[in-house]
């Protein structure tokens, strides 16, 4: 995709320059790490404009959570991930609810850190299905799982949907990780390419994939989760996996709508909608609170029958 790489986006390095050897990361910043771990996002985010100095685009380096990346120092989400601090309360349900021997679903895996996140937690015993559809993120997904030696991580090239088998148009602007089905962002240029869809109910029958398998599924797909798990009533059904979902409400009726969608399908499935708790302080299992169904946020839902639930709440 030649006329599509940013400077969000790292060269890849040859097979020699991938197998030299991963690196811890700077004392300094392992320092600045663990002190912004317990602070606001402020001093997070000072954290991450202090790794831009200090990180090399041409070197893997080993995450706190064990998770090895080549990240572009320039790319602010990418240091955030080199230094453990991006999405936390996600990482944290995803190794919270990915049991291990199980299957996870990452929709929008991106260039690969939640992806795995859930791997390492499932084990080789397990398997996760990676889905991305930005064909820069995708290269770079598939060199981390490489990195990573998860080779029980499937990447699959597609946009999820509620229909397989479709081409959409895909909006590419210059940062990885924004790629879009639903549109250009506003004000924003992107460029455009034809993407495949899939549908997860009839992606895990062609793979073969037992649904009561399926622990978790985490869906950030810029504005897509909701035919994502229109394609699923099975998976809900019968699964009932711990659902991460992210939830971008915004002013227009039309985004109110399909908000109001989001939580009747699911509720009709018996979904409950949920949030952790944010604390100062690094918890392995933090509490959860009622979603009030309107904020945005990475809603948690839980079926109150499923192993989720009781992981939760006993």
């Amino acid at each position: 995709m030649g006329g599509l790489r940013t400077k969000a986006e790292p060269r890849l390095q040859s097979r020699g320059a991938e197998n030299s050897g991963v690196r811890r990361l700077p004392p300094a910043l392992r320092a600045v790490a663990a002190v912004a771990e317990r602070v606001h996002v402020r001093g997070q985010e000072r954290a991450g404009t202090m790794a831009r100095t200090r990180l090399r685009e041409d070197v893997p380096y080993e995450t706190p959570y064990g998770v090895r990346l080549r990240v572009d120092p320039l790319d602010q989400f990418e240091r955030l991930m080199a230094l453990g601090l991006f999405e936390r309360h996600v990482v944290d349900m995803i190794r919270r609810f990915a049991l291990p021997g199980s299957t996870v679903i990452d929709g929008g895996a991106h260039i690969g850190y939640t992806a795995v996140v859930a791997a390492r937690a499932v084990g080789a015993g397990g398997a996760v299905h990676a889905f991305e559809c930005d064909p820069r993120a995708v290269r770079r997904l598939r060199e981390h799982v490489q990195l990573n030696d998860t080779s029980w991580v499937t990447v699959n090239e597609a946009a999820l949907d509620d229909v397989s088998d479709r081409r959409a148009v895909l909006h590419v602007p210059p940062q990885v990780g924004w790629a879009s089905t639903r549109g250009a962002p506003a004000g924003g240029w992107a460029a455009r390419l034809d993407v495949r869809t899939a549908a997860l109910d009839d992606y895990l029958d062609r793979a073969g994939v037992d649904r009561a398998s399926v622990s978790l599924v985490k869906l950030d797909l810029e504005g897509s989760e909701l035919e994502a798990l229109r394609g699923a009533p099975r998976l809900l059904a019968e699964g009932r996996p711990a659902l991460i979902v992210e939830f971008i409400p915004d002013d227009s009726a039309h985004g109110a709508r399909r908000a109001d969608e989001l939580f009747e399908l699911l509720g009709a499935f018996g979904y409950e909608a949920f949030v952790p708790v944010p604390s100062r302080r690094r918890k392995p299992a933090p509490p959860l609170a009622r979603h009030d169904g309107v904020s945005r946020a990475d809603i948690l839902f839980l079926h109150p029958a499923s192993e989720a639930w009781r992981l939760a709440f006993s």
